[in-house]
């Protein structure tokens, strides 16, 4: 299989509170699922090497996989608490897919 890397929303020593976004494309035209994976490591850094913090599976409609059609979210505030938020532009649903993890550290 091959290897898989983070990509980093929010970067490391980020003043707290604080929130950010990022795009992300389905890798097939056919793709009906979209695994978030939330991670505490670094841009570039290889996912096995990473700690888990959660993950979520979601349903997707079929869309152009050329087109970023996601938007992940994350947010961290003073309590420890990270918010991931995935608000899928295609179907254009209007509740956002919220999961709250605790941070471990």
């Amino acid at each position: 299989s091959s290897a898989t890397f983070c990509s980093v929303i929010l970067e490391r020593n980020t003043p707290i509170p604080c929130r950010a976004t990022r795009q992300y494309a389905s890798v097939d035209d056919r793709q009906t699922r979209f695994k978030v994976t939330v991670l505490q490591g670094e841009e570039g850094q290889l996912t096995k090497e990473c700690l888990v913090v959660g993950e979520k599976e979601l349903e997707l409609t079929p869309r152009k996989c050329t087109e970023p059609s996601l938007d992940v979210s994350m947010s961290y505030d003073p309590s420890g608490m990270v918010t991931v938020t995935v608000r899928d532009l295609v179907s254009g649903t209007p509740e956002d897919i919220t999961h709250r993890f605790f941070e471990t550290h």
